[in-house]
């Protein structure tokens, strides 16, 4: 029954992708996007998305590395980026928007005893990835407060903000929690709910380690800011008017969180469609904002493509390593825990 259930998800995320593309192609300029993807300049491209892969990825491997240290889970560089990269393939090519953090979790917990604390960890290194992403937005969105172009993205980014100010404030107050009418029912019906608590209390750890959680937030802002500013070649690339920087910071993390949204298929045509409303506001043409998203999106799957190629070598990688039980993985370099 869960299966067919997944299957049915599946169906109706793939109809709604397909509908909102048919409709975006239904209303827009075909030849001249066409015209637009032909005429790009491709070295432009090609040279954003090996400096994307370049300094993104690092970092995002330095950031998972942090959360993982806290819990003194000790792995290699080389072992987090292939489980990393192995991440980015199925977050790229799997229906979904987290089943690569679920595959990266779970190969990592083979490496260790201390299972709960790498669900834990990985799951906020997601949460402080949107956190620094959103404020990124807010941050522009002062600095253009008085421009009536983005009345609808500060709605948005303000809606936005509550709400996560909201969830985050009742997610950390186990009392809160408790309290909640029928809450402690509904969450033993959970299945694997012990371990999904075992997790949730490793993830209060974070709570009182600032001086850390302010670093990986450095790493995540920096990272971020890479990946919105590479907009900028791209739209060089395709022709468009390089607008003021803060456009970007403003604009991109509403389409990113929306198009992240477990509606469609990897976010295709719900993310198109908001491109070409959100840069519409700042008078880019509706064929232009289609090509942005499309050949941003592509970039993202060459480095997804990248990351089949550490998946399917996986197995020979990883083949000579015998984790050590109840040490962690301490045993590969011997530090303290970060305090």
């Amino acid at each position: 029954m869960s299966r067919l259930k997944k299957h049915l998800g599946t169906c109706v995320r793939l109809i709604v992708s397909v509908g909102i593309l048919f409709l975006i192609i239904k209303n827009i300029d075909l030849v001249g996007f066409s015209g637009i993807v032909k005429n790009a300049k491709l070295s432009w491209i090609l040279g954003t998305w090996a400096l994307l892969g370049l300094f993104m990825i690092p970092l995002s491997v330095a950031r998972l590395q942090l959360f993982l240290v806290s819990h003194n889970i000790r792995l290699p560089f080389s072992r987090v980026l292939v489980y990393q990269m192995v991440g980015y393939f199925y977050n790229t090519f799997l229906p979904g928007g987290v089943g690569g953090d679920i595959i990266k979790a779970y190969y990592i917990a083979q490496e260790t005893d201390k299972k709960h604390e790498t669900v834990a960890a990985v799951i906020a290194d997601r949460i402080v990835g949107l956190i620094s992403l959103f404020s990124l937005a807010v941050i522009a969105l002062f600095l253009k407060w008085n421009e009536p172009a983005f009345h609808i993205p500060r709605v948005i980014i303000a809606c936005a903000c509550i709400l996560a100010g909201i969830c985050l404030a009742i997610f950390f107050n186990k009392k809160l929690m408790r309290r909640i009418p029928f809450g402690k029912t509904l969450f033993e019906k959970i299945p694997f709910h012990s371990a999904i608590s075992r997790a949730y209390d490793a993830l209060h750890y974070y709570k009182n380690q600032k001086t850390f959680l302010v670093k990986a937030f450095a790493y995540s802002l920096v990272m971020q800011l890479i990946f919105i500013l590479g907009h900028i070649p791209i739209a060089f690339a395709l022709g468009i008017d390089v607008l003021n920087p803060l456009v970007y910071i403003t604009l991109v993390p509403i389409a990113i969180t929306i198009a992240a949204i477990p509606i469609s298929i990897q976010g295709w045509g719900i993310g198109e469609a908001v491109y070409i409303k959100l840069f519409g506001l700042v008078g880019i043409a509706s064929a232009h904002s289609l090509a942005l998203s499309v050949i941003m999106r592509f970039a993202m799957m060459l480095i997804g493509m990248v990351g089949a190629g550490f998946y399917m070598c996986l197995g020979l990688i990883r083949k000579d390593f015998t984790p050590v039980k109840g040490m962690g993985s301490d045993w590969i370099n011997k530090k303290e825990p970060v305090k």
